[in-house]
């Protein structure tokens, strides 16, 4: 992940849209997992 970040650090625009992806993957991931759960409940 450093390495990631080392290779892209030179790049901002690369960097940017790298973290947005994370950034999207985990509010998507915690909404199906909300999702999941009010409905087994």
């Amino acid at each position: 992940m450093v390495l990631i970040i080392g290779v892209t650090g030179m790049n901002n625009q690369l960097t940017l849209k790298y973290w947005s992806w994370i950034g999207v993957f985990t509010v998507s991931s915690l909404f199906w997992c909300q999702l999941v759960w009010m409905l087994a409940h």
